[in-house]
């Protein structure tokens, strides 16, 4: 390892110091790196929200599959059936953005066959859906998720009630379906002589 990623402390030297040295060196390493950093390639290269793209749409990186790779070719045939749509190369300038077309440095065009030229970057496709379906979709997937969640916690949480009431009572740990039955017995009891229920 170099000295950039394990500071090297010599032998008599304040290590506290060395460490502070190092920290404040690898620090304008990064501040010397980002002022020569090109502003039109981002740190993350699939991302080309500043590519001109319309904002209606939203554009992602997928894996091109490799023959003989199952999850490769279930990923890219998962985002076909969810209808995501290749970019196609038509829509990519020639001239840095100049002729008003998206600006995609590294682009490079692949022929699907028939003549239907789509954009390709660094090994990945670049394909796109309307932005508001997608963001509708993912927030149905995450209410669902959350829904499932909850779910999952409430009957854990009523499992346990059922079994911290059989170890009271010395029997057997009740069944969720003798549960769900208790539960509702005790929702159908008519209040006691002389109680109240309700505000």
């Amino acid at each position: 390892m170099t000295d950039t990623v394990v500071p090297n402390i010599e032998q008599g030297e304040d290590w506290r110091q060395a460490l502070v040295t190092a920290a404040r060196s690898a620090g304008a390493r990064i501040s010397a790196r980002d002022r020569a950093k090109n502003p039109a390639i981002p740190n993350d290269f699939l991302d080309v929200s500043d590519a001109g793209f319309p904002s209606d749409i939203i554009v992602k990186g997928v894996q091109i599959p490799s023959a003989g790779v199952p999850a490769e070719m279930a990923q890219y045939r998962g985002m076909i059936e969810a209808q995501w749509l290749h970019v196609p190369w038509s829509a990519i300038s020639s001239n840095g953005g100049a002729d008003g077309k998206a600006f995609v440095p590294g682009a490079s065009k692949h022929d699907l066959g028939g003549g239907h030229l789509v954009v390709t970057l660094s090994g990945y496709y670049l394909m796109y859906a309307d932005r508001r379906q997608y963001e509708q979709r993912r927030a149905q997937i995450s209410e669902r998720a959350n829904e499932s969640r909850a779910y999952k916690l409430q009957v854990e949480e009523e499992a346990d009630i059922g079994v911290r009431k059989s170890h009271r009572d010395g029997g057997e740990p009740m069944t969720l379906e003798e549960l769900v039955e208790f539960e509702k017995r005790i929702g159908e009891e008519p209040p006691s002589k002389g109680e109240h229920r309700g505000p």
